[in-house]
């Protein structure tokens, strides 16, 4: 089943033939696996062998996790102490040759006014998410339209 259902995100995201994919168990293990994905990313197109990833200091703790299980510098930003969001020039000044990945989220991790409220966020994913199968449906449906006009209906004997 996993097999399926990472190929069925392959198709919606266009991924073609080299798409792949992974389940994960939550949001810790999903996170720990993106830095992996990033660090090995990295390491294999850029030549980078000394991982850097640039998080604000409010981040989620599975960060942590994945710097100490792969060996990846963990650059922490201060965030503003009155709105505990991270300001945006301040993580580029932290950005080198050797980072893989910047780290964010809304809203932060421990504290802190969220960028946008938690509830629109996850109806932003799920419309995101909805609208590309919505877009997919659409095309189906007008190709089946196009199919049913060339077939000749025959008038039931009744």
């Amino acid at each position: 089943m996993e097999a399926e259902v990472i190929q069925m995100m392959v198709n919606l995201f266009n991924g073609g033939d080299e798409g792949c994919g992974v389940l994960t168990s939550g949001g810790t293990e999903s996170i720990i696996m993106s830095c992996k994905a990033a660090r090995d990313y990295m390491r294999d197109k850029k030549g980078i062998v000394e991982p850097e990833m640039v998080v604000a200091d409010t981040i989620h703790a599975a960060f942590d996790k994945a710097s100490q299980y792969f060996g990846i510098k963990l650059v922490r930003v201060p965030v503003d102490p009155v709105t505990f969001k991270v300001r945006p020039a301040d993580m580029e000044r932290a950005i080198t040759s050797n980072t893989v990945l910047l780290g964010a989220s809304t809203p932060c991790f421990s504290q802190g006014k969220p960028v946008v409220r938690p509830s629109l966020l996850v109806v932003i994913c799920q419309a995101f998410f909805v609208g590309l199968i919505a877009r997919r449906l659409a095309r189906c449906v007008a190709v089946l339209s196009r199919q049913a006009r060339l077939i000749p209906l025959r008038k039931s004997a009744s």
